[in-house]
């Protein structure tokens, strides 16, 4: 509701607690009150290192990234008892605003809805502050919400929305309906439509990066492409048509029609990134995303010769940028110089950028092949604290201890931690095989009942057993279907032995029946790394020992 009648002398200075009711009212993060996903990194360096970053992007586009940027140290600083800073930033705010008003911005991003937005914050400070006279003054200054224009009160919505992409996966998931509401109030707003399509490929990328971008997220991209034609907006939608036709391709869809779908993204998207590249050659993060696109691309699309060339231009203008170093050591990785990819992945770790730290694992290992990754694992398990990550990291500490060591027990107590705290985890379906190296993504979930089954009907001691229950009794609760299906396979062939032994007649190891058990059993869900587990073959009863030899 608007605030009125409340200027005047000193007998008007409304009280902190009514100002502090009025301001509920009103739109800013201090009412939002947006979480700290718990991350590697303090919040407030984080987002002053990334305005560091803005100052290429392109005016309008800059104003509205500093803005959002700003609004949150200033949150964040107020947070912190830090007074000086928050009104410092939260006057930064006022000032991108009141200039993008007096220039006439043709996009509606910067209004009397920031405005408003920007005010609010600057009256929770001087209240906080006590300066109650002042904070009373603005309050009557301030824009009412509900006489806006949709479009002011659209942009409203979307700052909260994109405020909320930079506090992690669990803000990034809570922008969505925001963004959403933005766009019912103005769906012509290219802007909109972009920070929806970016949310949403946010989170698909960090939960299910083997999942194929929804028509939501492609619908959104295309029409910011189609309306404005930003180069930021198009290397976004260029970096989802290439996740879709690889997800498509990894999927072994073979038909005539996904194999045209897949030549029509790409095409689409190597066009894309060719038009974003010569609209904004000096700009270093259309560069960064147009090298990784280019690079990504499969045949005949691919073009390193140009990734390397966006890559230079790019590092050239923004050496310090996380991003385009992460880039630059993919592409020397790939052109297998290990000596300026290590340089590079390690100027981006330094950063926090998770895929860099998992490449540099990578690299240790083959420069070392007595090289012990857990030790690297548990750091970053205490660095990156989001859950996908930890799921990630969990499972891999896992993978590492049971292709590598050899050390079922010890993986399964990695691997336990994601069971408690999300049995339908998409690192238990098909963890990725980037590192340790396999041949196909693991099932854990299958590799852990199929082993668990096997040793409890070999036998083993108390505590194991204990602890192979319990997980079974997990899987049973949430993935019945698999545990019977697994212990069906070796209740069959626990019979097929029995028969043998009471016919007096060899186990017959070369058989085709024996073969086929071992197969089904154990063959379609060991995805496994060479020289450490065997695949289960017509040999597998002399490489185990399940079955003695007579």
């Amino acid at each position: 509701m608007a605030v009125t009648n409340i200027r005047g002398n000193d007998e008007n200075v409304l009280p902190a607690d009514v100002i502090s009711s009025k301001l509920s009212s009103l739109h800013c993060p201090f009412t939002w009150k947006p979480f700290n996903d718990a991350n590697s990194r303090d919040t407030v360096n984080a987002t002053e290192e990334k305005l560091l970053n803005v100052q290429d992007e392109g005016e309008e586009f800059s104003a509205w990234t500093t803005f959002v940027l700003s609004l949150i140290l200033c949150y964040e600083y107020a947070k912190k008892d830090a007074l000086d800073y928050a009104f410092e930033k939260q006057e930064e705010c006022a000032k991108i605003v009141e200039r993008a008003i007096d220039s006439g911005f043709s996009i509606p991003v910067m209004g009397v809805g920031l405005k408003h937005v920007s005010d609010a914050c600057k009256i929770f400070l001087l209240m906080k502050s006590e300066q109650l006279e002042k904070a009373t003054n603005a309050l009557q200054d301030i824009a009412d919400y509900e006489e806006m224009e949709k479009r002011d009160q659209a942009s409203i919505w979307s700052v909260r929305g994109a405020l909320l992409l930079e506090y992690g996966l669990k803000g990034m998931k809570e922008s969505v309906p925001f963004l959403e509401q933005a766009l019912l109030l103005d769906t012509e707003c290219p802007e909109w439509h972009f920070l929806l399509g970016k949310a949403l490929a946010r989170v698909r990328r960090i939960e299910d990066r083997n999942k194929i971008p929804d028509k939501k997220e492609l619908k959104a991209l295309e029409y910011a492409v189609t309306v404005s034609e930003n180069t930021f907006y198009m290397v976004l939608l260029a970096q989802s048509y290439t996740d879709a036709a690889r997800v498509v391709t990894l999927q072994k869809r073979g038909s005539s029609d996904f194999r045209s779908l897949c030549e029509d993204m790409n095409e689409k998207a190597v066009n894309m990134y060719r038009k974003a590249y010569e609209n904004s050659k000096d700009n270093p993060y259309v560069l960064g995303r147009c090298a990784y696109g280019f690079m990504r691309l499969p045949k005949p699309w691919k073009d390193m010769e140009v990734a390397r060339i966006c890559v230079e231009k790019g590092l050239a203008k923004h050496s310090s940028s996380s991003f385009l170093n992460y880039v630059a050591a993919e592409l020397y990785n790939k052109q297998n110089d290990s000596d300026k990819a290590k340089y590079y992945f390690a100027r981006a770790a330094e950063n926090g950028c998770y895929g860099a730290c998992l490449h540099l694992l990578t690299l240790k290992e083959k420069e070392n092949k007595l090289y012990d990754a857990i030790p690297d694992l548990e750091r970053y398990i205490e660095l990156f604290k989001e859950k996908p990550r930890q799921e990630h990291l969990l499972a891999l500490l896992g993978a590492y201890h049971y292709f590598v060591k050899s050390d079922f027990n010890m993986a399964l107590k990695y691997w336990s931690k994601v069971i408690d705290s999300n049995i339908h985890s998409i690192e238990l379906k098909a963890l990725d095989n980037t590192w340790p190296k396999t041949p196909h993504p693991c099932n854990v979930s299958k590799t852990i009942v199929n082993e668990i089954v096997q040793r409890l009907d070999k036998g083993c001691n108390e505590e194991e057993k204990t602890m192979y229950t319990n997980i079974l009794e997990k899987y049973k609760k949430h993935h019945r279907p698999l545990v019977l299906s697994i212990q069906g396979i070796y209740s069959e062939r626990s019979e097929y032995r029995r028969y043998c032994e009471s016919e007096n007649k060899p186990l017959p190891s070369t058989s085709k029946v024996w073969h086929n058990m071992n197969r089904n059993a154990v063959g379609n869900y060991w995805k496994v790394r060479p020289n450490t587990h065997s695949i289960m073959t017509n040999d597998w009863r002399q490489k185990s020992s399940r079955f003695p030899q007579k």
